[in-house]
């Protein structure tokens, strides 16, 4: 009933506001160019790149980022062992396991918030960066109100939550209803090494 609900309500929407989303390759393309001068870039795939095509792939390659689809990458920066790892939509818990054993600080990408309580949080990984909820798309008294399968009141809408995973209300609005009570956000982490 209430993924019924979620639809009637998008469909409303769109039918009012017009659709929310737009693939932009030449802004894509800007955005990454900049992005990939500053640091490199890694990608998770979430739900909305399951309609990623093969040059959509190659636009992501052209510009080195690195597509983390439940695979990981290790990194050593002024000597700390850093694991990045990519959890995907199509979540594959064998290599979750797997990667939870690696050695170093493990940070996961991981856009789907709900696979915390499900797979990660029992396992040994140090921070969990996710999004999928955009933040509750209307936010009442402070708490999200729709999560993006249709759900009323996500359990994790935005924040940082058991002091290990970072939810991002995001930066896009894929929904067709407009944020309410939910301004668009960019996340900024700044990782330092424990002081012995």
């Amino acid at each position: 009933m209430l993924l019924r609900l979620a639809y009637f309500v998008d469909g409303f929407f769109l039918l009012f506001f017009g659709r929310a989303y737009r693939s932009d390759k030449e802004s894509v393309g800007r955005f990454l160019a900049q992005a990939t001068k500053i640091a490199p870039v890694y990608m998770s795939l979430g739900n909305h790149e399951a309609a990623l095509r093969e040059d959509d792939y190659a636009l992501l390659r052209q510009y080195g980022v690195t597509l983390l689809d439940n695979a990981h990458v290790g990194k050593t920066i002024n000597g700390n062992r850093l694991c990045i790892g990519g959890l995907s939509t199509d979540a594959d818990e064998a290599w979750l396991e797997r990667y939870a054993h690696r050695d170093g600080f493990k940070l996961l990408l991981c856009h789907h918030p709900e696979y915390y309580d499900t797979m990660v949080a029992k396992r040994a990984v140090d921070l969990v960066l996710a999004g999928h909820n955009h933040g509750g798309q209307i936010k009442l008294f402070g708490k999200g109100v729709f999560s993006s399968s249709g759900r009323l009141f996500p359990k994790y809408d935005s924040g940082v939550f058991e002091n290990r995973l970072v939810v991002s209300a995001g930066c896009a609005n894929t929904f067709a209803m407009p944020r309410f009570g939910n301004p668009r956000e960019l996340v900024v982490i700044r990782l330092t090494p424990a002081q012995e």
